[in-house]
């Protein structure tokens, strides 16, 4: 059973999982692109309703190199937005919240 949540000072209101634990969950992946000499992206769709983030699907790609892609349709943000592993996952969460123009 999925249940709606706001979390106060976090801008997020939505189904099932907050986007920070949405990005723990996918840092095992970001960290292999460490392995294989790769940039880790992450990369998926937002639900935007004012500054709050109603909703997120998000996964990892790999690139050679830094790509960064941002655009709306049909009420949904979809990106692919670059992270350094070195800065943690909460520097991948902020990067992300930036890029959907939370922050």
């Amino acid at each position: 059973m999925t249940t709606k949540r706001q979390i106060p000072g976090f801008g997020y209101i939505g189904e099932g999982t907050h986007p920070i634990e949405k990005v723990y969950e996918v840092w095992p992946y970001i960290l292999e692109g460490l392995n294989v000499n790769a940039v880790p992206h992450l990369v998926g769709k937002a639900r935007i309703g004012g500054n709050t983030i109603e909703g997120i699907e998000l996964g990892v790609t790999l690139h050679s190199r830094e790509r960064k892609l941002i655009f709306s349709d049909g009420g949904f943000v979809y990106f692919v937005i670059p992270v350094i592993p070195g800065e943690g996952v909460d520097g991948a969460y902020l990067r992300l919240m930036k890029a959907l123009g939370v922050l």
